[in-house]
């Protein structure tokens, strides 16, 4: 008897909305990328529309008993997609001053811990998300948001007072006054915080399965 494979695709309801915020991805990075208020409106729309699913998903598969190796596998990546898809985004915009190399660090230490991963299972080491692991693509994903709605600002504000300049440093100053446009700095110097504790989680993963390792505690 052929023994059945646990990461088979099985259409449940927590898997179809999986799958609709892997679809939402494109739009939503499109959308930020036109940035223009119109289309950065769109994009909150949609940002919100997708963090509403991922909420859900894990709680419809715990009530409907649905829960399935696969979606556990999915729904992650479907994270770290949208994560990585609007902080590059975010790069390719001058105006934002976030360097591409803060991005690369997100997708380094990603990379990084799949790798673990498969050292762990090969090694026959438990390896689960932990709490603060969890909490960092929360803060990732909010991160993401406020600079989503800071740039819905900028464009949103200048387009009320009819301010035609497309920097944001010249549409801060037209609209508040030279003394708040440290306000221009502000996704960079959120990124960088995000970055910085998005790296810490991972130090913190290694930690962890060296504990494990020497049989001090189990992760």
């Amino acid at each position: 008897m052929s023994r059945e494979n646990p990461m088979k695709f099985v259409w449940t309801i927590p898997n179809a909305l999986t799958i609709f915020r892997i679809v939402l991805i494109p739009p939503i990075l499109i959308m930020i990328y036109l940035d223009n208020w119109v289309s950065l409106i769109a994009g909150l729309i949609l940002y919100g529309i997708s963090a509403i699913t991922d909420a859900l998903d894990g709680k419809i598969a715990r009530m409907l008993n649905q829960q399935s190796e696969f979606g556990a596998y999915l729904d992650p990546l479907a994270d770290k997609f949208l994560v990585i898809g609007c902080y590059a985004v975010f790069a390719l915009k001058p105006e934002l001053r976030i360097p591409f190399w803060l991005v690369l660090l997100i997708l380094l230490r990603d990379i990084w811990i799949t790798w673990l991963r498969s050292v762990c299972i090969k090694k026959g080491i438990k390896f689960t998300t932990s709490l603060i692991a969890k909490a960092k693509t929360l803060v990732q994903m909010i991160g993401a948001a406020l600079i989503l709605m800071a740039m819905l600002f900028f464009r949103a504000g200048a387009h009320s007072v009819n301010i035609t300049a497309l920097e944001y440093q010249t549409i801060v100053i037209d609209l508040l006054g030279e003394g708040m446009v440290w306000l221009i700095y502000f996704p960079v110097v959120l990124t960088t915080l995000i970055v910085l504790f998005t790296l810490y989680t991972g130090l913190d993963y290694y930690i962890q399965i060296r504990k494990t390792e020497r049989g001090e505690k189990d992760v």
